[in-house]
């Protein structure tokens, strides 16, 4: 499979953009996650090997991206969306992004809808839904927990927390290497990601408005607390179709991406049957 890197500049800093697969191919824009920078990248690899150009870029903070300056806020990333869109010279995309990066996607198809060409939403995170006001104590608490004890010990709790005592060598089984990739990307994920979301509300008028195919992807095992998610999108994208991976957790893009991938393929080419 075809795969170069390059530098794209970007307002006040650059990007690193990596693009796999066919260059004639339909554009797709994975946008990555928060914490885990590759996370999509399976994902990317099986939408690449299907025929599609995929633009998977390094989001500022990340790798050997600039750092994203104090006040960082979703409608940056947005930005630095269509930034990568034109270095690319891709005037319409396929825009896919998971749990964080899902609220790039939607603010992309509100800010720029004649660029996307479809939504894919993979495990968006509950804001708006009925535990919208636990979601943001939890986050709020993590906050307070990286001024208490520093970003190396908030990490291995959070970490541990979420996936279990042995989650740096299961990640590491999955994406090799990444597990000091999120050590090193950490800052950035407890100082810049998580005020951004936590400041993020959506427009829903204009997301009604928006005409694009829209998919959202949900793991049946990510627990009581991402229970409401579909009813909720479904309430800001009414035409939206949602899918569900059975026995998936929250990080269902990294442990299923062709139970994620042939989904998004079936939307984009419904006629054809996914490889």
């Amino acid at each position: 499979m075809r795969s170069t890197e390059r530098r794209v500049e970007v307002t006040g800093g650059h990007l690193g953009l990596q693009e796999l697969g066919d260059p004639a191919g339909d554009a797709v824009l994975v946008v990555p996650t928060a914490l885990v920078a590759d996370e999509l990248l399976p994902l990317a690899r099986r939408l690449a090997d299907a025929g599609h150009r995929v633009l998977h870029p390094r989001r500022r903070g990340y790798g050997s991206s600039s750092a994203s300056p104090e006040g960082w806020a979703v409608v940056d990333e947005v930005r630095d969306a269509l930034a990568v869109l034109d270095a690319a010279d891709a005037p319409g995309a396929h825009v896919v992004g998971a749990s964080w990066s899902a609220l790039v996607v939607l603010d992309l198809a509100v800010v720029a809808p004649d660029r996307v060409r479809s939504l894919g939403l993979v495990e968006p995170p509950p804001l708006g839904g009925p535990t919208d006001v636990r979601f943001r104590e939890l986050n709020a608490e993590l906050l307070a927990l990286r001024q208490r004890v520093g970003v190396p010990a908030a990490l291995e709790r959070f970490q541990t927390d979420l996936a279990g005592a042995r989650w740096r060598a299961e990640l590491e089984a999955l994406l090799p290497g990444a597990v000091d990739r999120v050590e090193r990307d950490a800052p950035t994920f407890f100082d810049r990601d998580v005020p951004a979301l936590l400041s993020w509300r959506p427009d829903v008028g204009r997301l009604r408005e928006v005409r694009a195919p829209a998919l959202l992807v949900a793991g049946g095992a990510s627990g009581p607390l991402f229970a409401g998610v579909s009813a909720t999108v479904a309430r800001w994208l009414p035409h939206v179709r949602t899918t569900v991976v059975d026995g998936a957790g929250h990080d269902v893009a990294l442990t299923h991406p062709d139970d994620v991938a042939s989904p998004l393929l079936r939307t984009w080419r419904p006629d054809e049957p996914p490889p």
